[in-house]
């Protein structure tokens, strides 16, 4: 009875332990995010222990052999609740970056058994990271010759803005030189002085065109007087200084005050209305508000061919209010010429200098004089004998039809109410400069066709001077030294 009380007793003590130890795997079970190490090991040590002081019954064999099934169960669920939370720490370390992986890899209960998956992770990631490097420096590289290249243009750009300032303030001290020659009385009440010819106007047209006799014009051969280095390379070439073009000097009076006279020129509508000698042009580039490369074509002329030119031009205020037009031949990338006549449809000509004063009439406010200056070679290689035969042709004619045209023009010209605003964009910040003005300025002439409607030239303090004088003293243009609005005429 005590044996068979002592193997009852003992059977229930078996059955109850193996249900606590069921008990207990399932609250680690329910723990296992946190603890699955701890509860892995615990019940490989209770395990063994389930089964002591029972051996001797086949009923609790069975029961042991139970325990152990659902041990075993437990435990793989607890290995694959592991390796699904290592995968899932592992995606989330991939999308946090490094310094998530550093914190979550400080985790107690998976910092082991992903070490080596971090190490990987840390070697992809830093081939990653270097072949991202190599891939901005390839783009650093690209991005640094841009800016070189960019650096470059910007650099001939200003090279160029300077050595054009340069070249528009020894136009106007060239124009000064030419006249005072032996004086103003001299010229125009002889017609004699330095070479200067008086050219009347044709008798056929003189009554139409200057019955009055407001116009006077001078003829003068001379050779180009620009300096070496602003000579183009074709001539330097073909010119040896031998050669001789004609400079024209005209005195004009219109009968229109200054400001209708300069709205009138400034607006490029109206350049057919007084020049006849134009096909086409165009701006190249701008240099400044007040200065630009301009382009143009115009007819055959006799037997000369049609010809195109590439001027700089250039304007700015006399403080007596006399606005100053100066202008250069020079070359530009954007517009090659041909050079030898014959050889295409169109062939270039050289507006060598000129220069245009326009300022009240001494005599009469209400009037508006022109003194202007222009020194040109038709080229193409033409023989001086052709040159002079076409100048003394068409010299007795058109200088008197220009200035007649412009006279009537502008008298018939209505003013708008509201000035109109041409498409400029490098005049959109005109006024941020303090000595720029905003009064209209510009031409179309032979050679050469330049407007600022919206104004942009640079405005002297006023002086006593003669307005023909231009001031000489490197001053005057400091302020367009110092103005950095140069801008591209493609932008």
């Amino acid at each position: 009875m005590a044996g068979t009380t002592g193997r009852e007793d003992g059977a229930p003590s078996t059955s109850s332990g193996a249900k606590a130890m069921d008990d207990d795997d399932d609250d680690d079970y329910d723990d296992g995010r946190g603890e699955g190490r701890r509860t892995a090991s615990s019940l490989r040590t209770r395990a063994p222990g389930a089964g002591v002081g029972t051996s001797s019954n086949n009923g609790d064999d069975d029961d042991d052999g139970g325990a152990l099934r659902l041990l075993s169960e437990a435990l793989a669920d607890e290995m694959r609740a592991m390796r699904e939370e290592i995968v899932a720490l592992r995606e989330e370390l991939r999308t946090m970056g490094p310094s998530s992986s550093s914190s979550s890899s400080s985790s107690s209960s998976s910092s082991a058994a992903m070490d080596d998956d971090d190490g990987m992770d840390r070697a992809r990631r830093r081939r990653r990271r270097e072949r991202e490097e190599e891939g901005e420096g390839h783009e650093v590289e690209r991005l640094e010759g841009s800016g070189s290249r960019e650096r470059d243009r910007l650099l001939r750009r200003e090279e160029r803005k300077r050595r054009l300032e340069r070249v528009g303030r020894d136009v106007e001290r060239w124009a000064a030189d030419l006249l005072s020659e032996d004086g103003d009385d001299e010229i125009e009440g002889t017609g004699g002085g330095e070479g200067w010819r008086e050219i009347l106007c044709s008798n056929f047209v003189r009554k139409k065109f200057n019955g009055s006799g407001q116009t006077r014009v001078y003829l003068k051969w001379m050779p180009d007087s620009r300096d070496g280095e602003d000579v183009e390379s074709s001539s330097r070439e073909t010119d040896s200084g031998s050669c001789h073009y004609p400079c024209l000097r005209c005195h004009s009076t219109i009968d229109a005050p200054l400001d209708r006279v300069c709205s009138f020129l400034a607006n490029p509508d109206n350049a057919p209305l007084y020049n006849e000698l134009i096909d086409d042009y165009r701006d190249v580039e701008i240099i400044t508000p007040s200065s630009k490369i301009t382009w143009c074509k115009v007819p055959k002329i006799m037997f000369v061919k049609p010809r195109d030119f590439v001027t700089y031009c250039s304007h700015r205020w006399l403080g007596d209010g006399t606005q100053v037009i100066v202008n250069q031949a020079c070359e530009h990338e954007d517009v090659p010429g041909v050079l030898v006549e014959g050889q295409g449809d169109v062939c270039r000509g050289f507006a060598l200098r000129g220069a245009n004063f326009i300022s009240k009439d001494p005599e009469d406010p209400n009037k508006t004089r022109i003194t202007m200056l222009s020194h040109a070679n038709p080229g193409g290689g033409l023989p001086q004998w052709a040159m002079t035969t076409a100048v003394n042709a068409v010299v007795q004619v058109e200088p008197f039809k220009f200035f007649h045209n412009m006279n009537d023009s502008i008298r018939k010209y209505q003013e708008p109410t509201l000035p109109r605003q041409h498409s400029q964009s490098h005049m959109s910040n005109v006024g941020i400069h303090p000595d720029r003005s905003n009064k209209p300025a510009g031409i179309a002439h032979l050679g050469f066709i330049c407007h600022w409607p919206n104004g942009g030239g640079l405005e002297e303090k006023n002086t006593s001077r003669k307005s023909h004088q231009p001031q000489h003293e490197q001053d005057v243009w400091a302020s367009e030294d110092d103005d950095d609005e140069t801008e591209d005429f493609d932008d």
